[in-house]
């Protein structure tokens, strides 16, 4: 028989100062906007490569724990939203990549890119095939947005910071360099 349930790998509401909160909870393809006086789609997202019903269906009625489908490569949800004066975005997973769409409300354009690096500890190593530290956007408000490098990554972000390969001022720097490997999570906050 089956599994009549999803697990959700990650929170599915997003808490914008400006705009109340969101709701996207994975294989759908609308951000549900809730505030007070009403509940609506916020966000719509397109694509032809978007999961069916027919798929969501099949995997309802498989035996399957982690709710995939076998060799996919659908998008299947959003995994986190920030939304800033004039950009949407948008960290979504299609088969095993993580995605991120960002949506120029001006230009009503919308770019998709593999990867988003944090440009405070941003290096290319081509040779060895390196590239800084995947940015963790968890939450935005007027301003700007907040990463969290979590304690998956710590070690990864300690040895940048021995190797002087941050792209912060010297004070900042110093103070980095406090954290060891039983550290807490470190937060960063870029302005818009």
């Amino acid at each position: 028989m089956g599994n009549n349930s999803f697990a959700t790998p990650h929170n599915p509401f997003y808490t914008l100062p400006r705009t109340g909160v969101k709701f996207a909870q994975e294989y759908m393809d609308t951000v549900i906007s809730i505030n007070k006086n009403d509940i609506s789609p916020s966000v719509y997202i397109k694509s032809e490569n978007f999961v069916t019903n027919e798929d969501v269906q099949h995997i309802l009625n498989s035996d399957r724990l982690d709710n995939t489908l076998e060799g996919d490569d659908r998008i299947r949800g959003v995994r986190n939203f920030i939304e800033g004066d004039n950009l949407l975005i948008l960290f979504y997973d299609e088969g095993r990549s993580r995605n991120v769409a960002v949506y120029d409300k001006d230009t009503r354009e919308t770019e998709v890119y593999r990867l988003l690096l944090d440009d405070l500890v941003f290096e290319i190593d081509m040779e060895n095939q390196l590239f800084g530290l995947h940015s963790n956007f968890m939450f935005s408000d007027e301003k700007g947005v907040y990463s969290v490098i979590s304690g998956l990554y710590l070690e990864k972000f300690l040895n940048i910071i021995k190797e002087n390969k941050l792209s912060l001022d010297e004070e900042q720097i110093e103070q980095l360099k406090t954290l060891n490997e039983d550290s807490n999570p470190v937060l960063f906050y870029y302005e818009y």
